[in-house]
């Protein structure tokens, strides 16, 4: 893949990448029913209440359609830079039309988050590996100012290997479970060949649009914001789901 412009990655992907990804995205992701489910319990703490997630690149709508089913009292405001993506989130998430809001956003662009006002939750799923490192310390302290007393911010995204050796075994261990994943929902490997057709794998091919970041960084940079109880409490293939609380 080439580095390209944001216009040009959103029209890229358009046209040849969204129905595809829609499709297997369950598939291509490390255990992100496990990663779901870990980051839903995080929000329970907010239940009694109605509180207010803002979805850092909504995507498909899968996350914000399990925190609005599971919490009747939550509401949502979906972001997304890809047209396609908040067009098919609109149609998922219909039912729940009432508690959603939806907003095209390039993530790229500093405080894109100022309009927003306080919320209680920011979550942001394979969206921050876009940024650089300087970009994502930046994030981490702007959004650590978005929130309300004892809001949360939860991150689940692909995260820079430290050594060569640990660079192999997250190469690996995502190719193995795609596959194990695809023949789980599928089953057959169809999703594990558009996996490797597309080059998916970064630890594999990198494309200069990913820039992720080695966590401990990412850990020290939630620290300086401001953020507290600060947790790992995922860790599969690369990719991991941290969350840090004002």
């Amino acid at each position: 893949m080439n580095d390209i412009s944001s216009i040009d990655r959103e029209i890229k992907w358009n046209e040849s990448d969204s129905e595809q990804f829609l499709q297997f995205g369950k598939a291509l992701v490390p255990y992100r029913e496990k990663m779901e489910k870990i980051l839903i319990d995080l929000l329970f703490t907010y239940s009694q209440n109605e509180f207010t997630v803002v979805d850092i690149c909504v995507g498909g709508g899968w996350l914000a359609e399990s925190i609005l089913k599971r919490y009747p009292k939550s509401k949502v405001i979906a972001l997304d830079g890809c047209e396609k993506m908040l067009n098919y989130a609109k149609d998922r998430l219909t039912s729940c039309a009432d508690r959603v809001t939806f907003k095209k956003f390039d993530i790229h662009k500093q405080s894109w988050e100022e309009n927003l006002g306080k919320v209680d939750c920011f979550t942001s799923i394979l969206a921050i590996h876009h940024l650089n490192d300087s970009e994502k310390e930046m994030l981490f302290k702007r959004l650590y100012s978005g929130l309300k007393r004892k809001g949360r911010f939860i991150i689940a995204d692909i995260i820079k290997p430290v050594t060569e050796e640990s660079r192999l075994i997250a190469a690996r261990e995502w190719d193995e479970i795609v596959e194990e994943q695809s023949m789980s929902f599928y089953g057959d490997l169809r999703a594990y060949k558009f996996f490797e057709r597309e080059q998916w794998n970064i630890f594999y091919y990198p494309d200069p649009v990913d820039k992720p970041s080695i966590l401990a960084s990412q850990l020290k940079w939630l620290k300086n914001a401001g953020f507290r109880n600060i947790e790992v409490l995922f860790y599969h293939a690369g990719h991991a789901l941290f969350t840090g609380s004002k």
